[in-house]
């Protein structure tokens, strides 16, 4: 309570896992529920009980993170390095275990990207 007649409307996060007495004294709230006029009284003190967006992220943005995890870095170093060897050696197939590295790194981003969005 934030004073004697006035309930506090903050909720802690603890929420589902306090016991049911306590709960409906930290809201001074009883079994039965609130009576309408409780109710539009609460409605004007906290506000109504919607969640807002704040903020989302472009869809590039979430498809760029993709690349940002432990194995898309782990494969585009190695395709870093067999692409190097190319360049220092030609002719050894370096060139095409880099494409292919790069092409699975691009797969699984995409494939990550789809199942997440």
């Amino acid at each position: 309570m934030l004073n004697n007649d006035v309930p506090d409307c903050r909720a802690k996060g603890d929420e589902h896992s306090i016991y049911l007495e306590e709960f409906l004294k930290r809201f001074d709230a009883d079994a039965e529920g609130l009576t309408s006029a409780e109710a539009l009284g609460r409605l004007d003190l906290c506000g109504k009980n919607i969640l807002e967006n704040i903020g989302s992220e472009s869809a590039l943005k979430k498809y760029l993170k993709q690349f940002h995890n432990f194995f898309s870095v782990l494969l585009i170093t190695g395709a870093l390095l067999s692409y190097t060897a190319e360049l220092l050696d030609p002719g050894k197939g370096n060139l095409y275990i880099a494409i292919a590295l790069f092409g699975v790194v691009i797969l699984n981003a995409t494939f990550t990207f789809i199942q997440e969005y």
